[in-house]
Protein backbone atom coordinates (compact mmCIF):
# COMPACT_ATOMS: atom_id res chain seq x y z
CA UNK A 1 0.00 0.00 0.00
CA UNK A 2 1.21 3.40 -0.57
CA UNK A 3 1.50 5.23 2.44
CA UNK A 4 2.40 8.49 0.80
CA UNK A 5 -1.43 8.64 -1.03
CA UNK A 6 -2.71 7.68 2.80
CA UNK A 7 -0.97 10.02 4.70
CA UNK A 8 -2.07 12.40 1.48
CA UNK A 9 -5.16 11.65 1.73
CA UNK A 10 -5.72 11.89 5.57
CA UNK A 11 -4.07 15.68 5.85
CA UNK A 12 -6.71 16.90 3.18
CA UNK A 13 -10.02 14.78 4.43
CA UNK A 14 -9.10 14.21 7.97
CA UNK A 15 -7.70 10.80 9.33
CA UNK A 16 -11.46 10.01 10.55
CA UNK A 17 -12.67 10.05 7.04
CA UNK A 18 -9.78 7.70 5.33
CA UNK A 19 -9.31 4.13 5.67
CA UNK A 20 -8.45 1.22 3.26
CA UNK A 21 -10.01 -1.33 0.66
CA UNK A 22 -8.65 -4.47 -0.47
CA UNK A 23 -10.10 -4.38 -4.41
CA UNK A 24 -9.98 -7.96 -4.65
CA UNK A 25 -9.82 -11.63 -2.64
CA UNK A 26 -5.66 -11.87 -4.22
CA UNK A 27 -4.88 -8.00 -4.06
CA UNK A 28 -3.18 -5.91 -1.55
CA UNK A 29 -5.62 -3.00 0.49
CA UNK A 30 -5.82 0.40 -1.62
CA UNK A 31 -6.17 3.91 0.30
CA UNK A 32 -9.64 4.59 0.79
CA UNK A 33 -11.19 8.02 1.33
CA UNK A 34 -15.28 8.21 1.32
CA UNK A 35 -16.40 11.73 1.48
CA UNK A 36 -19.71 12.95 1.96
CA UNK A 37 -20.29 16.03 -0.26
CA UNK A 38 -19.67 17.34 -4.44
CA UNK A 39 -17.24 19.64 -2.98
CA UNK A 40 -15.19 16.10 -0.95
CA UNK A 41 -14.91 14.53 -4.30
CA UNK A 42 -13.84 17.42 -6.16
CA UNK A 43 -10.97 17.71 -4.26
CA UNK A 44 -10.47 13.98 -4.45
CA UNK A 45 -10.15 14.50 -8.07
CA UNK A 46 -8.45 17.50 -7.75
CA UNK A 47 -5.36 15.43 -5.63
CA UNK A 48 -5.66 12.88 -8.01
CA UNK A 49 -4.66 15.37 -11.30
CA UNK A 50 -2.14 17.22 -9.30
CA UNK A 51 -0.21 13.78 -8.64
CA UNK A 52 -1.68 12.07 -11.56
CA UNK A 53 -2.58 9.04 -9.44
CA UNK A 54 -5.47 6.93 -10.86
CA UNK A 55 -8.65 6.28 -8.87
CA UNK A 56 -10.94 3.58 -8.87
CA UNK A 57 -14.42 4.03 -7.94
CA UNK A 58 -16.86 2.00 -5.73
CA UNK A 59 -19.46 1.88 -3.61
CA UNK A 60 -19.59 -0.83 -1.04
CA UNK A 61 -16.75 -2.93 -3.67
CA UNK A 62 -18.76 -5.75 -3.34
CA UNK A 63 -18.99 -5.98 -7.00
CA UNK A 64 -15.52 -5.29 -8.10
CA UNK A 65 -14.38 -8.69 -9.53
CA UNK A 66 -17.32 -8.52 -12.12
CA UNK A 67 -15.39 -6.48 -14.38
CA UNK A 68 -11.27 -7.08 -15.01
CA UNK A 69 -8.92 -6.35 -12.50
CA UNK A 70 -8.39 -2.74 -11.83
CA UNK A 71 -5.28 -1.56 -13.11
CA UNK A 72 -2.72 0.17 -10.77
CA UNK A 73 -4.67 2.27 -8.91
CA UNK A 74 -3.44 4.83 -6.10
CA UNK A 75 -6.18 4.84 -4.01
CA UNK A 76 -10.26 4.49 -3.64
CA UNK A 77 -12.86 6.39 -3.83
CA UNK A 78 -16.05 5.69 -2.29
CA UNK A 79 -19.74 6.55 -2.35
CA UNK A 80 -20.97 5.59 0.66
CA UNK A 81 -21.01 8.13 3.18
CA UNK A 82 -23.09 10.13 -0.24
CA UNK A 83 -26.25 8.79 1.21
CA UNK A 84 -29.56 9.85 1.70
CA UNK A 85 -33.25 10.43 -0.56
CA UNK A 86 -33.47 13.40 -2.30
CA UNK A 87 -37.08 12.78 -3.35
CA UNK A 88 -39.53 9.93 -3.47
CA UNK A 89 -42.72 10.79 -5.62
CA UNK A 90 -45.44 8.72 -4.85
CA UNK A 91 -48.03 9.64 -7.52
CA UNK A 92 -45.18 9.34 -10.25
CA UNK A 93 -43.86 6.25 -8.97
CA UNK A 94 -40.08 8.12 -9.00
CA UNK A 95 -37.33 8.13 -6.92
CA UNK A 96 -34.39 10.11 -6.63
CA UNK A 97 -31.38 9.14 -3.87
CA UNK A 98 -27.80 9.74 -3.89
CA UNK A 99 -25.13 7.51 -4.88
CA UNK A 100 -24.21 5.59 -1.71
CA UNK A 101 -27.62 5.37 -0.59
CA UNK A 102 -27.74 0.65 0.31
CA UNK A 103 -30.90 -0.87 -1.79
CA UNK A 104 -32.14 -2.17 1.07
CA UNK A 105 -32.61 1.48 2.37
CA UNK A 106 -34.29 2.50 -1.25
CA UNK A 107 -36.68 -0.50 -0.95
CA UNK A 108 -37.87 0.27 2.29
CA UNK A 109 -38.81 3.44 1.83
CA UNK A 110 -40.98 3.22 -1.09
CA UNK A 111 -42.64 0.12 0.10
CA UNK A 112 -44.34 2.68 2.81
CA UNK A 113 -45.84 4.48 -0.66
CA UNK A 114 -46.67 0.92 -1.97
CA UNK A 115 -44.05 0.82 -4.50
CA UNK A 116 -41.03 -2.00 -5.21
CA UNK A 117 -37.43 -1.42 -7.00
CA UNK A 118 -36.61 -2.80 -9.84
CA UNK A 119 -33.87 -5.04 -10.29
CA UNK A 120 -34.80 -6.88 -7.02
CA UNK A 121 -30.92 -7.42 -6.59
CA UNK A 122 -29.56 -9.85 -4.35
CA UNK A 123 -28.00 -8.93 -1.00
CA UNK A 124 -29.37 -5.25 -1.02
CA UNK A 125 -27.82 -4.69 2.51
CA UNK A 126 -24.16 -4.24 1.15
CA UNK A 127 -25.65 -2.88 -2.49
CA UNK A 128 -25.54 0.96 -3.18
CA UNK A 129 -27.56 2.40 -5.42
CA UNK A 130 -23.95 3.70 -7.56
CA UNK A 131 -22.86 0.32 -7.20
CA UNK A 132 -25.70 -1.38 -8.58
CA UNK A 133 -26.21 1.01 -11.42
CA UNK A 134 -22.63 0.67 -12.30
CA UNK A 135 -21.76 -2.78 -12.43
CA UNK A 136 -25.47 -2.83 -14.57
CA UNK A 137 -26.76 -5.50 -12.79
CA UNK A 138 -30.15 -6.84 -12.79
CA UNK A 139 -32.23 -9.54 -10.78
CA UNK A 140 -34.25 -12.35 -11.24
CA UNK A 141 -37.16 -10.20 -12.31
CA UNK A 142 -35.45 -9.23 -15.27
CA UNK A 143 -38.23 -11.73 -16.78
CA UNK A 144 -40.79 -9.14 -15.79
CA UNK A 145 -39.30 -5.48 -15.67
CA UNK A 146 -36.50 -5.42 -17.46
CA UNK A 147 -32.89 -4.71 -17.35
CA UNK A 148 -31.64 -2.04 -15.18
CA UNK A 149 -30.69 0.24 -17.75
CA UNK A 150 -34.61 0.69 -18.92
CA UNK A 151 -35.42 2.27 -15.16
CA UNK A 152 -32.71 4.70 -14.96
CA UNK A 153 -34.26 8.04 -15.73
CA UNK A 154 -31.36 10.48 -14.75
CA UNK A 155 -28.09 10.45 -13.52
CA UNK A 156 -25.58 13.23 -11.68
CA UNK A 157 -21.96 12.63 -12.48
CA UNK A 158 -18.53 13.83 -11.61
CA UNK A 159 -16.10 13.53 -14.41
CA UNK A 160 -12.26 13.21 -13.56
CA UNK A 161 -11.56 16.98 -14.21
CA UNK A 162 -14.30 17.95 -11.86
CA UNK A 163 -17.28 18.28 -14.31
CA UNK A 164 -20.53 17.72 -12.47
CA UNK A 165 -23.00 16.39 -15.56
CA UNK A 166 -26.33 15.68 -15.60
CA UNK A 167 -28.41 13.75 -18.09
CA UNK A 168 -32.05 12.60 -18.39
CA UNK A 169 -34.52 14.13 -15.60
CA UNK A 170 -35.99 12.84 -12.18
CA UNK A 171 -39.66 12.35 -13.72
CA UNK A 172 -40.73 10.49 -16.48
CA UNK A 173 -42.02 13.15 -18.39
CA UNK A 174 -38.71 15.69 -17.55
CA UNK A 175 -36.34 12.81 -19.40
CA UNK A 176 -34.82 14.22 -22.17
CA UNK A 177 -31.26 14.61 -24.48
CA UNK A 178 -28.84 11.64 -25.05
CA UNK A 179 -29.31 8.72 -22.99
CA UNK A 180 -25.93 8.65 -21.32
CA UNK A 181 -27.66 7.35 -18.00
CA UNK A 182 -27.71 4.17 -20.19
CA UNK A 183 -24.40 4.41 -20.83
CA UNK A 184 -23.06 4.60 -17.25
CA UNK A 185 -25.35 1.28 -16.45
CA UNK A 186 -22.46 -0.93 -16.74
CA UNK A 187 -19.44 1.13 -16.89
CA UNK A 188 -18.24 -0.05 -13.91
CA UNK A 189 -17.42 3.59 -12.76
CA UNK A 190 -14.65 3.76 -15.81
CA UNK A 191 -16.45 6.94 -17.46
CA UNK A 192 -17.25 8.83 -14.16
CA UNK A 193 -18.29 8.67 -10.65
CA UNK A 194 -21.67 8.36 -10.32
CA UNK A 195 -23.31 10.77 -7.43
CA UNK A 196 -27.08 10.58 -7.79
CA UNK A 197 -29.89 8.65 -9.70
CA UNK A 198 -33.50 9.20 -10.43
CA UNK A 199 -35.31 5.34 -11.01
CA UNK A 200 -38.84 4.41 -11.99
CA UNK A 201 -40.54 2.48 -9.48
CA UNK A 202 -43.23 -0.15 -9.71
CA UNK A 203 -46.43 -1.39 -7.75
CA UNK A 204 -45.98 -3.66 -4.63
CA UNK A 205 -46.87 -7.17 -5.34
CA UNK A 206 -49.91 -7.72 -3.49
CA UNK A 207 -49.85 -11.46 -3.43
CA UNK A 208 -47.06 -13.72 -4.43
CA UNK A 209 -46.24 -17.33 -4.76
CA UNK A 210 -43.37 -19.40 -5.03
CA UNK A 211 -43.36 -22.77 -6.37
CA UNK A 212 -40.42 -25.70 -6.20
CA UNK A 213 -40.30 -28.73 -7.89
CA UNK A 214 -37.61 -31.17 -8.11
CA UNK A 215 -36.86 -32.71 -11.53
CA UNK A 216 -36.08 -35.93 -11.95
CA UNK A 217 -33.24 -35.04 -14.89
CA UNK A 218 -31.96 -31.81 -16.09
CA UNK A 219 -34.16 -32.41 -19.72
CA UNK A 220 -37.53 -32.61 -17.12
CA UNK A 221 -36.31 -29.75 -15.67
CA UNK A 222 -35.85 -27.53 -18.94
CA UNK A 223 -39.10 -29.05 -20.26
CA UNK A 224 -40.90 -27.55 -17.04
CA UNK A 225 -39.30 -24.27 -17.55
CA UNK A 226 -40.93 -24.16 -20.95
CA UNK A 227 -43.88 -24.65 -20.06
CA UNK A 228 -43.62 -21.81 -17.26
CA UNK A 229 -42.88 -19.57 -19.78
CA UNK A 230 -45.44 -20.47 -22.00
CA UNK A 231 -48.05 -18.26 -22.92
CA UNK A 232 -50.56 -19.23 -19.34
CA UNK A 233 -48.61 -17.39 -16.96
CA UNK A 234 -46.39 -14.02 -16.36
CA UNK A 235 -43.89 -15.20 -13.77
CA UNK A 236 -41.64 -12.84 -11.72
CA UNK A 237 -38.48 -15.41 -12.53
CA UNK A 238 -38.15 -18.71 -13.34
CA UNK A 239 -34.87 -20.25 -12.06
CA UNK A 240 -33.10 -23.90 -11.92
CA UNK A 241 -30.64 -24.78 -9.72
CA UNK A 242 -28.39 -27.84 -9.40
CA UNK A 243 -26.54 -29.64 -6.68
CA UNK A 244 -24.54 -32.71 -8.69
CA UNK A 245 -27.16 -34.64 -10.62
CA UNK A 246 -30.47 -32.86 -9.00
CA UNK A 247 -32.24 -30.33 -10.78
CA UNK A 248 -34.62 -28.00 -9.21
CA UNK A 249 -36.90 -25.53 -10.88
CA UNK A 250 -37.95 -22.67 -8.87
CA UNK A 251 -40.69 -20.65 -10.09
CA UNK A 252 -42.23 -16.82 -8.87
CA UNK A 253 -45.49 -15.42 -9.37
CA UNK A 254 -45.96 -11.72 -7.95
CA UNK A 255 -48.68 -8.66 -8.90
CA UNK A 256 -52.33 -8.22 -8.01
CA UNK A 257 -53.75 -10.95 -5.63
CA UNK A 258 -56.25 -11.57 -8.88
CA UNK A 259 -53.80 -12.33 -11.22
CA UNK A 260 -51.43 -14.36 -8.79
CA UNK A 261 -54.29 -16.66 -7.83
CA UNK A 262 -55.83 -17.35 -10.97
CA UNK A 263 -51.85 -18.36 -12.54
CA UNK A 264 -51.37 -20.27 -9.03
CA UNK A 265 -53.78 -22.50 -10.51
CA UNK A 266 -52.50 -22.68 -13.79
CA UNK A 267 -48.96 -23.08 -12.36
CA UNK A 268 -50.19 -26.64 -10.02
CA UNK A 269 -51.58 -27.48 -13.55
CA UNK A 270 -48.36 -27.16 -15.55
CA UNK A 271 -45.76 -28.65 -12.13
CA UNK A 272 -47.86 -31.06 -10.74
CA UNK A 273 -46.47 -32.10 -7.04
CA UNK A 274 -44.83 -28.70 -7.17
CA UNK A 275 -44.33 -27.65 -3.40
CA UNK A 276 -46.08 -23.74 -3.26
CA UNK A 277 -45.85 -21.19 -0.34
CA UNK A 278 -48.04 -18.48 -0.40
CA UNK A 279 -48.62 -15.33 1.06
CA UNK A 280 -46.13 -14.07 3.94
CA UNK A 281 -44.33 -17.38 3.92
CA UNK A 282 -43.94 -17.14 0.50
CA UNK A 283 -41.49 -13.73 1.19
CA UNK A 284 -38.51 -15.39 2.97
CA UNK A 285 -38.07 -18.23 0.53
CA UNK A 286 -38.06 -15.89 -2.40
CA UNK A 287 -35.54 -13.83 -0.97
CA UNK A 288 -33.27 -16.91 0.15
CA UNK A 289 -33.47 -17.83 -3.51
CA UNK A 290 -32.79 -14.30 -4.25
CA UNK A 291 -29.65 -14.11 -2.58
CA UNK A 292 -28.11 -16.95 -3.42
CA UNK A 293 -27.76 -15.41 -6.89
CA UNK A 294 -23.97 -14.71 -6.94
CA UNK A 295 -23.54 -15.47 -3.52
CA UNK A 296 -20.61 -15.89 -0.79
CA UNK A 297 -19.68 -19.34 -2.19
CA UNK A 298 -15.81 -19.46 -2.37
CA UNK A 299 -14.28 -19.44 -5.97
CA UNK A 300 -14.80 -18.08 -9.37
CA UNK A 301 -17.87 -18.06 -11.53
CA UNK A 302 -19.35 -18.77 -15.23
CA UNK A 303 -21.69 -16.88 -16.80
CA UNK A 304 -23.03 -17.72 -20.21
CA UNK A 305 -25.35 -15.85 -21.83
CA UNK A 306 -26.38 -16.63 -25.18
CA UNK A 307 -30.32 -16.17 -26.46
CA UNK A 308 -33.10 -17.72 -25.09
CA UNK A 309 -33.89 -20.57 -27.85
CA UNK A 310 -30.00 -21.96 -27.53
CA UNK A 311 -30.20 -21.90 -23.77
CA UNK A 312 -30.74 -25.94 -23.43
CA UNK A 313 -27.98 -26.62 -25.57
CA UNK A 314 -25.55 -24.26 -24.19
CA UNK A 315 -26.10 -25.47 -21.05
CA UNK A 316 -25.29 -28.93 -22.40
CA UNK A 317 -22.18 -27.50 -24.00
CA UNK A 318 -20.87 -25.97 -20.61
CA UNK A 319 -21.99 -29.36 -18.87
CA UNK A 320 -19.57 -31.41 -21.09
CA UNK A 321 -16.74 -29.15 -20.72
CA UNK A 322 -16.73 -29.12 -16.87
CA UNK A 323 -16.82 -32.94 -17.56
CA UNK A 324 -13.77 -33.23 -18.89
CA UNK A 325 -10.72 -34.94 -16.83
CA UNK A 326 -8.71 -31.75 -16.70
CA UNK A 327 -11.43 -29.78 -14.89
CA UNK A 328 -13.20 -32.27 -12.90
CA UNK A 329 -11.27 -32.93 -10.81
CA UNK A 330 -10.52 -29.33 -9.66
CA UNK A 331 -14.27 -27.95 -10.31
CA UNK A 332 -17.24 -29.04 -8.40
CA UNK A 333 -19.52 -26.53 -10.08
CA UNK A 334 -23.12 -25.66 -8.27
CA UNK A 335 -25.52 -24.48 -11.30
CA UNK A 336 -28.02 -21.89 -12.12
CA UNK A 337 -30.12 -21.57 -14.68
CA UNK A 338 -33.02 -18.85 -15.86
CA UNK A 339 -34.28 -20.22 -19.47
CA UNK A 340 -36.41 -17.21 -19.34
CA UNK A 341 -33.07 -14.84 -19.36
CA UNK A 342 -30.76 -16.98 -20.84
CA UNK A 343 -28.19 -16.98 -18.52
CA UNK A 344 -26.22 -19.95 -16.90
CA UNK A 345 -24.25 -19.34 -13.47
CA UNK A 346 -21.44 -21.87 -12.81
CA UNK A 347 -20.17 -21.57 -9.38
CA UNK A 348 -17.02 -23.51 -9.55
CA UNK A 349 -15.92 -23.90 -6.23
CA UNK A 350 -12.40 -23.15 -3.62
CA UNK A 351 -9.85 -25.71 -5.77
CA UNK A 352 -10.91 -23.92 -9.29
CA UNK A 353 -8.07 -20.98 -8.81
CA UNK A 354 -5.48 -22.23 -11.50
CA UNK A 355 -5.43 -19.55 -13.78
CA UNK A 356 -4.35 -21.48 -16.32
CA UNK A 357 -6.84 -24.46 -15.91
CA UNK A 358 -9.59 -21.17 -16.22
CA UNK A 359 -7.87 -19.77 -19.28
CA UNK A 360 -8.44 -22.90 -20.83
CA UNK A 361 -12.21 -23.31 -20.07
CA UNK A 362 -13.34 -19.95 -20.70
CA UNK A 363 -11.49 -20.43 -23.81
CA UNK A 364 -13.18 -23.71 -25.04
CA UNK A 365 -16.59 -22.60 -23.87
CA UNK A 366 -16.26 -19.52 -26.09
CA UNK A 367 -15.33 -21.46 -28.92
CA UNK A 368 -18.09 -23.74 -28.27
CA UNK A 369 -20.43 -20.68 -27.96
CA UNK A 370 -19.53 -18.60 -30.76
CA UNK A 371 -21.77 -20.35 -33.21
CA UNK A 372 -25.03 -19.56 -31.15
CA UNK A 373 -23.86 -15.75 -30.36
CA UNK A 374 -23.14 -16.74 -26.73
CA UNK A 375 -20.46 -14.97 -24.25
CA UNK A 376 -18.90 -16.11 -21.05
CA UNK A 377 -18.13 -14.00 -18.58
CA UNK A 378 -15.73 -15.57 -15.32
CA UNK A 379 -16.65 -13.65 -11.86
CA UNK A 380 -14.48 -13.34 -8.93
CA UNK A 381 -11.32 -14.49 -11.43
CA UNK A 382 -7.92 -14.62 -10.07
CA UNK A 383 -5.68 -10.74 -10.85
CA UNK A 384 -4.17 -10.62 -14.20
CA UNK A 385 -7.02 -12.72 -15.72
CA UNK A 386 -9.48 -11.35 -18.57
CA UNK A 387 -13.23 -11.79 -17.31
CA UNK A 388 -14.47 -12.03 -20.62
CA UNK A 389 -13.37 -14.07 -23.68
CA UNK A 390 -15.50 -14.14 -27.18
CA UNK A 391 -14.72 -15.64 -29.99
CA UNK A 392 -13.79 -14.14 -33.56
CA UNK A 393 -13.13 -10.49 -34.25
CA UNK A 394 -13.49 -7.68 -31.75
CA UNK A 395 -16.54 -5.88 -31.35
CA UNK A 396 -17.39 -3.56 -33.91
CA UNK A 397 -18.13 -0.83 -31.45
CA UNK A 398 -14.87 -0.93 -29.83
CA UNK A 399 -13.19 2.34 -32.03
CA UNK A 400 -16.32 4.20 -30.37
CA UNK A 401 -15.80 2.80 -26.81
CA UNK A 402 -12.12 4.19 -27.07
CA UNK A 403 -12.99 7.62 -28.02
CA UNK A 404 -15.83 8.10 -25.75
CA UNK A 405 -13.30 7.06 -23.02
CA UNK A 406 -11.12 9.68 -24.49
CA UNK A 407 -13.43 12.40 -24.37
CA UNK A 408 -14.66 11.56 -20.93
CA UNK A 409 -11.45 10.90 -19.04
CA UNK A 410 -9.02 11.73 -21.50
CA UNK A 411 -6.27 11.33 -18.77
CA UNK A 412 -7.31 7.90 -17.92
CA UNK A 413 -7.83 9.01 -14.17
CA UNK A 414 -10.72 6.29 -14.02
CA UNK A 415 -8.91 2.94 -14.52
CA UNK A 416 -8.01 3.55 -18.10
CA UNK A 417 -7.63 -0.04 -19.77
CA UNK A 418 -9.74 -1.77 -17.50
CA UNK A 419 -11.77 -2.92 -20.02
CA UNK A 420 -10.26 -1.65 -23.03
CA UNK A 421 -6.34 -2.69 -24.14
Amino acid sequence: MNEQVLQTLGRTFGAANVGTLRPRFDAAPLPMVAPSSVEGFRAALELSRANRWRVLPVGLGSKLSWAPAPGPADFVLSTWAYAGVESYEPGDGTLTARAGTTWAELSARVAVGGHALSPDVPRPKGSTLGGVIAAGQSGADRLRHGALREHVLGLTYLLSDGTLGRCGGRLVKNVTGYDLQRLFAGSHGTLGLILEASLRLFPLPEQEVLASWRAPDRGSALAAARRLLGPELSPWSVVLTAHGAEWTVHARLAGRAESVAAEHQALERLLPGARCLAGEAAGPAAQELRDSAFGEIDGPRLVLQVRPSACAVALDVALEALAAPQFRDSCTPQWRCEPGLAVIEAALGARAHDPGLLAALTDSLARALAPLSGAVRLLHAPEGMPTTAEAGAPSAGLALMRRLRRQLDPAGTFEAGRFLP
